[in-house]
C-alpha cells in the first residue's frame, strides 16, 4: 500500500505511464494527500508564524511603554483631557487583546493571529485616535507594528485558503467513497436478501404444485363422487325452496294488502287489540318460513271472525280472485299456510341433513383444508414475488448510483491530482434472480 502511496507522489516528469490506484487503497491515499497539504501548509506559513509573536511582543512593549510616556508640553489643554481619560481604557483593552498568544496548527495560530488583528485596528479607531496628539511617537510605533502584523497575516492568508480548497476535495473524495463503500454494502445485502427470498419463492412454488396435485387426487377418490352428488342434490334442493318462496309469495301477498286494509279500519275505529294482533299477524306472513305456526294460527282464529264481519257489513271490499278465495272462510287462508310451512319443512329438513352428510364428509373436510391451505400459499408467493420486483428495482438503482459515485470519483480524483491516476472499481454484480430480464 504504502509503495503505491510512494509511487502517486513521484513527479509527473519521472512517471509518464497510467498510476492504477486500487478502490480499497484511497482512503490511504487520501490520507497521504492530506498530509502533504498540512506538510505543504505548515511550510509556507512558517516565516509569518515566527514574526508575528515578535510583533506582538512589541505591541505589547509599546503598550507598557505608553503608561510611563510623558505628555507633549505643546499638546491643547482639552487633548490632554481627553487623552488621560482615553489611555487607560486603551491600555487595558490592548492587554486583554494581546494577551493570547497564537499557537497550534497553522489555521489555529491564524484564526487568533486574525483575531488579535481585529482587535487591534479597532483600538486604533477608537480610543487610540485620541492618544496620537499626546503620545505621536509611541502611537506611530504602534500602528507601525498593527501594519506589520497585517501585513503577516495577508501573507498566511493565500496560502491556506489554497490548502482550504485542497483540503475540500479530500473531503469531497472521502465522502463520495464512503457513499461508494456504502452502497456496496447495501447492495450485497440486498442480494442476499434476494437469493434467500427466491428460495423460500422456489419452495413456495413447489409447494402450490403439491397442493394442486393433492387436491386433484382427492378430486379422483370415489368418495369425492359421492360428493359432488350430494352438492347436486343440494343444489336442486335450494332452487326447489326458491321456487316455494317465489310460489308462497301468491298465498302471503294477497292476504298481507287485505289485512293491511283491516289494520287500518281498527285503527280508525281504536280498536287497538284487533289492530296489534293483524300487525304481528302481517310480520309473520312476511317472514312465511320463520316456523312460528302455533303463533300464527292462533292469531288467525283471533282475528278472522273480525275480518269476515267487515266483508259482510261491505266496510272491507276484496278486489280479486286470489283474496275473495283466501278470505272465503275461515280455514282458508289457515290451510293454505299450513300446507306452505309443512312443504317449507320438508324441504329444509332435507337440506339440513344431506348438508350434514357432506360436512362430515372427510374427503371434503381434507380438500378444504388442501385449499385453504393453497390460498395461503398463494397469498405469501405473491408477496415474495412483489418483494423481489422491489430488490430488483432497488439493486438496479444502486447499480446506477454506483455508477454515478464512480464517474465522480475519477472526476475529483483528477480535480485533486493533475496525474494519469486511475482508480480502479469494480462495478456491482447484476441481479439475475427470478424475474430479471
Amino acid at each position: 500500500m504504502f509503495k503505491a502511496i510512494r509511487d502517486l507522489f513521484t513527479r509527473k516528469e519521472d512517471r509518464e505511464e497510467v498510476i492504477e490506484l486500487p478502490f480499497e487503497e484511497v482512503p490511504g491515499w487520501l490520507d497521504a494527500h492530506e498530509q502533504e497539504i498540512q506538510d505543504e501548509l505548515m511550510q509556507h506559513t512558517a516565516a509569518s508564524r515566527e514574526k508575528i509573536p515578535k510583533i506582538q511582543k512589541q505591541l505589547q512593549q509599546i503598550v507598557a511603554s505608553l503608561e510611563s510616556a510623558g505628555e507633549q508640553s505643546d499638546a491643547h489643554p482639552r487633548l490632554r483631557s481627553i487623552a488621560k481619560t482615553a489611555l487607560p481604557q486603551f491600555v487595558r483593552s490592548m492587554r486583554q487583546i494581546l494577551a493570547k498568544e497564537p499557537s497550534g496548527d497553522p489555521e489555529e495560530f491564524y484564526a487568533t493571529a486574525s483575531e488579535m488583528l481585529k482587535g487591534c485596528i479597532k483600538a486604533l479607531r477608537g480610543q487610540g485616535k485620541y492618544l496620537f496628539p499626546i503620545f505621536t511617537e509611541e502611537m506611530r510605533e504602534f500602528r507601525t507594528g498593527v501594519r506589520d502584523l497585517g501585513t503577516e497575516i495577508n501573507a498566511m492568508t493565500g496560502a491556506i485558503t489554497q490548502a482550504r480548497t485542497h483540503l475540500d476535495r479530500v473531503a469531497d473524495l472521502r465522502e463520495i467513497h464512503r457513499d461508494m463503500v456504502h452502497t456496496q454494502e447495501r447492495h450485497a445485502g440486498m442480494l442476499a436478501e434476494a437469493v434467500q427470498a427466491e428460495e423460500m419463492l422456489g419452495g413456495h412454488e413447489r409447494k402450490v404444485l403439491e397442493l394442486q396435485e393433492a387436491i386433484s387426487r382427492l378430486e379422483r377418490d370415489p368418495a369425492f363422487a359421492a360428493c359432488s352428488e350430494m352438492e347436486q342434490q343440494i343444489r336442486a334442493l335450494e332452487a326447489e325452496r326458491a321456487e316455494m318462496v317465489r310460489r308462497s309469495a301468491g298465498v302471503t301477498l294477497p292476504a298481507m294488502q287485505v289485512l293491511r286494509k283491516v289494520e287500518k279500519i281498527a285503527g280508525k275505529r281504536q280498536d287497538r287489540i284487533i289492530r296489534d294482533k293483524v300487525r304481528r299477524l302481517r310480520d309473520l306472513l312476511a317472514d312465511l318460513p320463520a316456523g312460528q305456526e302455533t303463533e300464527r294460527d292462533a292469531l288467525l282464529l283471533d282475528v278472522m271472525p273480525s275480518v269476515l264481519d267487515l266483508i259482510r257489513e261491505g266496510e272491507l271490499t276484496l278486489k280479486n280472485k286470489e283474496e275473495q278465495h283466501l278470505f272465503s272462510d275461515d280455514q282458508t287462508l289457515r290451510n293454505e299456510l299450513s300446507g306452505i310451512a309443512a312443504l317449507f319443512r320438508d324441504v329444509d329438513d332435507r337440506l339440513s341433513r344431506t348438508r350434514s352428510r357432506l360436512a362430515d364428509t372427510p374427503v371434503l373436510l381434507e380438500r378444504e383444508r388442501l385449499i385453504m391451505e393453497l390460498e395461503e400459499c398463494r397469498r405469501r408467493q405473491q408477496a415474495l414475488q412483489a418483494a423481489l420486483e422491489e430488490s430488483r428495482q432497488q439493486i438496479e438503482k444502486m447499480s446506477h448510483t454506483f455508477a454515478d459515485l464512480t464517474e465522480r470519483l475519477h472526476e475529483r480524483t483528477k480535480d485533486l491530482d493533475d496525474r494519469d491516476i486511475a482508480v480502479s472499481v469494480e462495478m456491482l454484480p447484476a441481479y439475475a434472480g427470478h424475474g430479471a430480464a
